[in-house]
């Protein structure tokens, strides 16, 4: 491919990589209970009344797996273009090993590693990885216990199911008794005292089930690191790069100046 094309190509995709990594941003600093789910049973008790909103299921529409496998296949193409495009502005120069935690990436030229650190430096990147949405430790979690299920494989978590009884309790009126008037006849102006007898009623069974698709604060931690471990190894990469002799530049500089300023190309002696 011609670098007019990658040219081409690498401005086209960049304002929509940009875009996309600020609307994930958002989504995952919004949009939360997308990556939760609930499922919620209701078994009645013989003779009692039916209660249908205390069942219901809200899915889980997507993980943060998913969201991040999708930003890699979609964007992948703008990144390699935009590093071929400088891996060719650079052809011929110094290009030296990226290696980040033991594990190298390739030679890069400088060029090649100042456009990976200013996207991946880019404070929107970060601010997208931070607003990852994170799961509540308040639950304990556990992995798809049942191969059917449509989370199943999907790196989708569940909570035990917990049962709730669901009961009511039903009030009586009646006469306490007094020992004091037992057996007498004349009850004038005795005002008899009322009591209230509580019984619990069973009414039914509900059980209750959460599931979620967001990552764990350690999974978090792991990835922000992983881009502070990434920008580092690029700074050491880039000194690296840059510790050669400098080479002098066959322009003039009293040349240009003198020629856009006046009109005159002024002759200058080394």
């Amino acid at each position: 491919m011609k670098l007019s094309a990658l040219l081409a190509k690498t401005d086209s995709l960049s304002p929509v990589f940009i875009n996309e990594i600020k609307a994930y941003q958002a989504f995952f600093k919004n949009s939360q209970s997308a990556f939760q789910g609930e499922k919620k049973t209701y078994d009645p008790a013989p003779n009692t009344v039916d209660v249908p909103n205390l069942r219901g299921e809200t899915k889980v529409q997507t993980t943060v797996k998913e969201k991040l496998d999708y930003f890699t296949k979609t964007h992948s193409d703008y990144l390699q273009t935009t590093l071929d495009q400088e891996a060719t502005n650079a052809s011929g120069g110094v290009k030296v090993d990226l290696i980040v935690g033991g594990k190298s990436f390739g030679k890069f030229s400088s060029m090649e590693l100042l456009k990976l650190q200013s996207l991946f430096g880019n404070p929107e990147f970060k601010h997208m990885l931070e607003a990852v949405p994170v799961r509540s430790d308040a639950k304990r979690w556990q992995p798809i216990s049942n191969t059917e299920s449509e989370y199943y494989n999907r790196e989708i978590v569940e909570s035990p199911e917990v049962s709730q009884p669901n009961r009511t309790t039903e009030k009586e009126q009646y006469i306490m008794r007094d020992p004091n008037f037992e057996g007498k006849t004349d009850m004038t102006g005795y005002v008899p005292r009322e009591g209230v007898k509580n019984t619990t009623v069973h009414l039914g069974v509900g059980t209750t089930q959460n599931f979620s698709g967001e990552w764990t604060q350690h999974k978090k931690a792991e990835i922000l690191g992983r881009r502070t471990a990434f920008l580092t190894a690029i700074k050491i990469a880039l000194k690296e790069c840059n510790d050669i002799e400098a080479m002098k530049s066959e322009g003039k500089a009293e040349e240009i100046l003198s020629w856009m300023f006046f009109g005159e190309k002024k002759e200058v002696t080394s």
